[in-house]
């Protein structure tokens, strides 16, 4: 490190109470956490008299990338699935659901929550707005459950068919069959979407139907 520090040389007693310029005020928390590290300090959730803080990390995308390359490896080639926004003109909104299948046939939304057996109306009214943009008949939320929590049952808003579906995130539950099991239910979701007639408008490629 001092090879690449400019002006740095071997650490003395006295640099402990280094101080740091107006020009050079925002090295103060590195300073700080310097002094904790050097002095073996702990860190607990309890008053004492010394200056600490902390921050969170956000966890929510990593877990909505997680699911989704989660469900990508097991669903194969034949179900392309992405992340990927639709814009709102005359506006710069854009709705971007967690989960896009095959090119808007299908929309999801990941919650980093556990669910329940009941549908919660924000979470409804959410994927059927999804639904909506990419004028899609089917949209599912993901959510989290324990081993014995029961998924909210399918139901439908007007022509969208929803489903709910639940990680199971329990201890005794390994995250690779816990994956397994949501992409068994997943792949039987997508499964009967062939078997619906398309909407009005629609192009058919395949056996897969893409909403104009």
């Amino acid at each position: 490190m001092s090879l690449r520090l400019d002006g740095v040389g071997a650490l003395q007693l006295s640099d402990l109470r280094a101080t740091f310029e107006r020009r050079s005020a925002y090295y103060s928390d590195a300073l700080l956490l310097a002094r904790h590290v050097i002095h073996s300090a702990g860190r607990t959730f309890e008053e004492g008299g010394q200056q600490s803080w902390a921050f969170l990390i956000r966890t929510p995308e990593a877990v909505e990338q997680g699911v989704r390359v989660a469900l990508m490896e097991a669903l194969g080639p034949a179900v392309r699935l992405e992340k990927r926004g639709v814009g709102l003109p005359p506006t710069s909104l854009t709705m971007s659901p967690d989960l896009l299948f095959n090119d808007g046939v299908a929309v999801g939304d990941v919650k980093y929550r556990l669910g329940g057996s009941r549908w919660r109306r924000d979470d409804l009214y959410q994927a059927e707005a999804f639904a909506t943009a990419f004028n899609a008949r089917f949209a599912s939320v993901v959510s989290f459950a324990t081993q014995d929590a029961e998924a909210a049952p399918p139901l439908a808003v007007g022509r969208v068919r929803l489903a709910n579906f639940n990680w199971v995130c329990s201890e005794t539950t390994p995250p690779p069959h816990a994956a397994g099991l949501l992409a068994n239910e997943v792949q039987s979701w997508v499964s009967t979407m062939d078997t619906l007639e398309p909407l009005p408008g629609a192009v058919t490629r395949g056996r897969r139907r893409y909403a104009t």
